[in-house]
């Protein structure tokens, strides 16, 4: 799949007299005197929308209503500086939402349809990633328009603006990784930089600025421009088809939020008594307090090793909601925490992760590191022994020439549980390794989707390694079984004798 993710405002469509225009309409209707103030009122709405903003989320502002509600003090503000009184401010401000959804007020531009339907023809899929009010999507409905997008996402429902990562992140999560993603806006900071930071190549369109390397006056050019745009390397897409038919566990994620990452909110809102149960496919299960997730150091003797084994720019695989990536923070680290959910980015970012990014690892190509990190039992999560080799394949991608891998995992066979015991004799006489798990997570009576998870053991994992060109390296074990391991390409490992 090629992605072309579309800002929408200004970009495919435009509402006339924008914020201005809106509360300008409220007057013309009730208070026509007062326009006389309409540069009083646009001054007063160049701060205050949570666009201005973007480094903040805005996750408690979880419903339309409450997200309206928290602008009203500005439209009452606006209003007062027109010249209304504080009962008639209060009032006009009450119209805004209707007057500024009103879908006739909205308008396509003239090349926004041919633009689409001809990149579609390309092999082009569409997506909107937009700052915009919560009904986003009702206006791009009313305008003939949600046939062409495969996803909308609004930062008024993510509850993360554009050029926060976090917004980026979302519009590719759960999707199969694309082998090309482009962003396409008319906003130099938002659309434009942002994207690039993140990864994405981008076109400025239809307001130029002069440090924009690509830009278009329309969205003709725009076409013109992605009939001649690369595709990642064969060896990228190489990778893709590997996770597609390798790991596709990895790419499963719940439009709504999963258990897991309820039981994380709740916890980080002020339910200091969350817990969440995982379920085993035989039967057993056991409850594990959120608390753990939040834990600050000191930590336990293997995780310390790992995080003091780190250097360079570090990725943080499957971060959680930043445990080891704070600590790796105050080291002095530079360090982009990993997780597939939106939600647990979000507590990440709220929590003072400077990078936090929701997302598939399969989907990073563009980004080098010098150390990937995966903790908490964390090689789990490649799934399967297919998926493990996915994954090392696909580090290589991700590493610089010198990048390591600094990994935990578990062999399962030091247990003397006779009910864990049993449950890895089923696996070997299904032809499965011992520590292939099948799971579910339940919270508060939901049950979340089931998932595969691999606790290999370190003989495994080294042997798997040494297929791959990888050098496996046992840098600590405890009595239970939990290992902490060091990868590193053969080239690398042979340079360090």
């Amino acid at each position: 799949m090629r992605l072309i993710v579309w800002d929408f405002d200004g970009t495919l469509a435009f509402r006339e007299g924008m914020w201005t225009g809106t509360l300008c309409d409220v007057l013309a209707v009730h208070a026509p005197h007062l326009l006389a103030g309409r540069e009083a009122l646009r001054a007063q709405l160049q701060s205050g929308f949570p666009w201005h903003q973007p480094e903040l989320g805005h996750l408690h502002l979880s419903s339309a209503d409450l997200w309206w509600s928290s602008l009203s003090p500005l439209f009452v503000r606006a209003f007062r500086a027109a010249g209304a009184g504080p009962e008639l401010a209060e009032s006009f401000a009450r119209e805004v939402r209707s007057g500024y959804c009103d879908p006739s007020r909205w308008k396509v531009f003239p090349d926004t349809i041919a633009a689409l339907s001809s990149l579609a023809d390309l092999g082009w899929t569409h997506a909107v990633l937009s700052n915009h009010v919560p009904e986003l999507e009702q206006i791009i409905a009313s305008l003939g328009l949600s046939k062409f997008f495969r996803r909308v996402v609004c930062s008024a429902v993510l509850g993360y603006e554009k050029p926060h990562p976090i917004a980026y992140s979302a519009v590719t999560s759960g999707m199969e990784p694309p082998e090309d993603v482009w962003m396409v806006g008319d906003s130099f900071e938002a659309d434009y930089t942002g994207a690039e930071r993140f990864g994405w190549r981008s076109i400025l369109v239809r307001k130029a600025h002069p440090q924009a390397a690509r830009f278009s006056e329309d969205l003709g050019g725009i076409v013109t421009i992605m009939k001649t745009a690369t595709r990642y390397s064969h060896r990228r897409q190489a990778a893709v088809a590997d996770l597609k038919r390798l790991s596709s566990h990895i790419l499963t994620m719940t439009p709504a939020v999963s258990p897991y990452s309820q039981a994380m909110l709740d916890y980080w809102r002020g339910d200091v008594s969350a817990a969440y149960t995982i379920h085993r496919e035989d039967g057993y299960s056991h409850t594990v307090p959120v608390a753990g997730a939040f834990a600050t150091p000191p930590f336990s003797p293997l995780e310390q090793l790992a995080v003091s084994r780190c250097s360079g720019r570090v990725l943080d695989i499957g971060a959680g909601v930043g445990r080891h990536t704070l600590a790796l923070q105050e080291r002095g680290c530079v360090v982009t925490g990993l997780e597939m959910e939106p939600e647990l980015a979000g507590i990440m970012s709220e929590r003072g992760v400077t990078e936090a990014r929701a997302g598939d690892v399969f989907a990073l190509a563009s980004r080098k590191f010098d150390t990937l990190l995966m903790l908490m039992n964390g090689f789990g999560l490649v799934g399967t022994p297919s998926g493990a080799a996915a994954f090392l394949e696909h580090a290589r991608n991700l590493l610089s020439p010198r990048g390591q891998i600094l990994c935990d995992s578990l062999d399962v066979r030091q247990t003397a549980n006779p009910v864990h015991i049993a449950y890895q004799e089923t696996n070997l006489s299904r032809g499965l390794p011992a520590g292939q798990m099948r799971f579910w997570i339940e919270y508060r009576g939901k049950r979340g989707q089931t998932f595969d998870w691999l606790h290999m053991d370190f003989d495994s994992l080294q042997n798997l390694a040494h297929e791959h060109g990888v050098s496996a390296e046992m840098l600590a074990c405890e009595e239970s079984g939990h290992y902490l391991a060091r990868l590193v390409h053969d080239d690398v490992w042979k340079a360090e004798l």
